[in-house]
């Protein structure tokens, strides 16, 4: 069947064009573009470029001109963008995978709403010159390409900069109904040279709802891929506490025809996955590392509440028997996700939660986690019943938004508790600000969340101002200062008083530094930290190094940190870096992390890590097939996550099966 094409207007500038209305019309395509890296006029015929590009947080205009075109057909969504650069020497371009991250490289991106809302959550596909991708899809995904998918995309450096198409597949993101639809879509541009991300429009200051529009798409009817993808793995090998090793599991996924995910594991294993290490800084309170399980990754964004006291931290549940959760929308306007776990000889957790926009700026959410769990606090055969409960409300206008939330838990032990905290932030043309007043019950305990302080009621406040420098030495500043004034919960002594200045400067020929000062009352204490790091050349992962070093009193004692990092890549597919973190406090501690990484091709890879805690030493070294839609292995000499080496090798493999409902 043939298909038209869409006539509209000629857009003389995009710049009057987005002054008048954030509207950009709707093309379908009868004949896709060929997806080569080669912006061909003839094969974007009636596809008008748009022009564009605002500081995401000050609004000023880009210094380098950004060309992007949008079309679409049944199947894909098409994406083209050109980047003039008048320094096409210093264009950033190393990765060339698929589905990996882009920090440290230049890259455009395309976001997409399909259900036309300010802030709800969008799909994000990036890609740099080379036509290296990262996908981020609305909710969250794991990087599994057999239950993410892959969108195509090539790009080419130019001698004025370079430029990039790409064919997204509808079928990558939930959408709503079929017939014509108004979606949020936009694009935006990253360039590592200036420190800067650029957007099509001019956003900054709450402005939100210049997020464009895109005009009458006739979303077609897609047929929702009902398979359930199966992902049974298999591992073998020897351990010379354990012996012979041997096990099995699997992890599945499908999706309904409403658009739901379900994802489910059953016996998971997660010895081939690095988990974060923590740095050896001071702290009063417990710390979390972050998340690196695919199960919990997928979908992690429905399941956030709080950023300061979360109702769910998926790092609470450390291991499981059975698991599964189900994300995605219930309308329009109201998402939902749950999750529940099975550690048949000691727990079970389960967390739910609904979100629901009233507006582009209303947001309501209720969240629930339970935790059942024997032994929890050990000592026995004792049973710990924890409920938590979380309600918040936001709503803004214009540069301020408002917000407001209240988590009560109930425990079998420590009783019933609470947290409440409600403010305002602000946020215009480089400047952003927040109050808020926050009380938290003695009681108050999420033991599926994270919430390591408690017992305290009070205001804190903080101020930021960024900007930006078109001629000398000097090409960006922030500056932030913020402050808490709290009080026991009961009665007006003092809890803890605190205040932090923080400066941050970026020159010209890509060196950062960045300096601070604190001061904390606590605990009778009276806490003093000042700190200053050197970076260069910032933001490139890749090759650069840093040195931090800390100094000040801290819980009545001298404390002193040094903190030196490398990171270096000789040649294209080596990478390798080295940090050490030397900490003189009550004791003088250590700690070197020494990893690597050689890339054979796009899926196949050599990496290991050796790790110095104090006296404590790990490594491990491992050879990885995956990224691809086909089978994976791995091979792994040593645990990843032991505290000391253990002698041991194991070959796990993994095999991707589609079963058709």
């Amino acid at each position: 069947m043939r298909l038209c094409i869409t006539a509209f207007a000629c857009l003389c500038s995009a710049t009057s064009v987005f002054a008048q209305s954030p509207e950009i019309p709707a093309i379908k395509v009868a004949k896709p573009p060929s997806i080569d890296g080669i912006i061909d006029p003839a094969e974007w015929a009636g596809v008008t470029p748009i022009e564009g590009g605002y500081d995401e947080q000050t609004g000023a205009k880009a210094p380098e001109k950004t060309e992007y075109w949008f079309a679409y057909d049944d199947k894909f969504v098409y994406f083209a963008a050109r980047a003039f650069d008048s320094q096409p020497q210093t264009i950033r371009s190393q990765e060339y995978r698929t589905n990996v991250s882009m920090q440290g490289d230049d890259f455009v991106g395309i976001f997409l709403d399909p259900f036309g809302q300010v802030n709800g959550p969008s799909n994000q596909f990036e890609i740099n010159p080379r036509g290296a991708t990262n996908l981020r899809v609305a909710g969250g995904r794991a990087a599994k390409r057999e239950w993410l998918g892959e969108i195509l995309a090539k790009g080419r450096i130019t001698p004025e900069g370079y430029e990039v198409e790409a064919r997204i597949p509808w079928t990558l993101m939930r959408l709503p109904a079929s017939g014509k639809r108004d979606m949020r879509i936009g694009a935006y541009r990253v360039m590592p040279r200036l420190g800067r991300a650029y957007l099509i429009t001019d956003i900054s200051g709450g402005n939100g709802e210049r997020i464009p529009t895109w005009k009458s798409v006739e979303l077609p009817n897609i047929q929702t891929d009902r398979s359930i993808k199966l992902l049974p793995y298999t591992y073998l090998g020897w351990d010379k506490d354990q012996g012979g090793l041997f096990n099995s599991g699997l992890d599945l996924k499908t999706t309904t025809n409403s658009g739901i995910d379900i994802i489910g594991s059953i016996n998971p294993d997660f010895r081939n996955i690095e988990n974060q290490v923590l740095s050896l800084d001071f702290s009063y309170f417990e710390r979390l590392a972050g998340e690196s399980r695919p199960f919990f990754l997928e979908g992690q964004n429905f399941f956030q509440t709080s950023r300061d006291a979360p109702l769910f931290s998926s790092q609470r549940i450390r291991n499981f028997d059975v698991g599964f959760k189900a994300f995605g929308k219930i309308t329009d306007k109201t998402t939902f996700a749950f999750l529940d776990t099975m550690d048949f000889n000691r727990q079970n957790d389960f967390v739910g939660i609904v979100r629901h926009g009233f507006d582009n700026r209303t947001t309501l959410n209720v969240a629930v986690a339970d935790r059942n769990a024997r032994d929890a606090v050990g000592g026995g055969p004792k049973r710990v019943h924890n409920l938590g409960t979380f309600f918040s409300f936001g709503t803004g206008r214009g540069p301020v938004d408002f917000f407001a939330q209240y988590e009560p838990t109930k425990d079998s032990i420590d009783g019933n508790g609470s947290r409440t905290n409600t403010g305002f932030k602000y946020g215009a043309k480089g400047l952003s600000g927040t109050v808020e007043y926050t009380e938290v019950s003695p009681q108050f305990l999420p033991r599926l969340g994270f919430a390591p302080e408690r017992g305290f009621r009070g205001v804190s406040a903080n101020l930021g101002l960024g900007k930006q420098f078109s001629k000398g030495p000097l090409l960006d500043a922030y500056f932030f200062v913020d402050a808490e004034f709290l009080n026991q919960w009961r009665g007006s002594a003092a809890y803890r008083r605190q205040g932090t200045v923080y400066g941050q400067i970026g020159l010209r020929n890509n060196t950062s530094l960045e300096t601070s000062a604190f001061y904390r009352e606590f605990l009778g204490f009276k806490d003093r930290l000042y700190s200053v790091e050197l970076n260069f050349p910032r933001n490139d992962p890749y090759r650069n190094w840093s040195i931090e070093y800390d100094f000040g009193n801290l819980a009545g004692r001298n404390y002193t940190s040094i903190e030196p990092q490398i990171a270096y890549r000789p040649y294209r597919n080596l990478q390798l870096s080295l940090s050490h973190q030397q900490v003189k406090h009550f004791t003088t501690l250590s700690q070197t992390i020494l990893s690597g990484a050689y890339e054979l091709n796009a899926y196949d890879s050599v990496v290991g890590r050796a790790l110095q805690n104090g006296r404590d030493t790990n490594a491990y070294v491992a050879y990885r097939r995956t990224g691809n839609t086909g089978n994976e292995y791995f091979l792994i000499i040593g645990d990843p996550n032991a505290r000391t080496f253990r002698a041991s090798i194991v070959l796990k493999a993994v095999f991707p099966l589609s079963w058709k409902m």
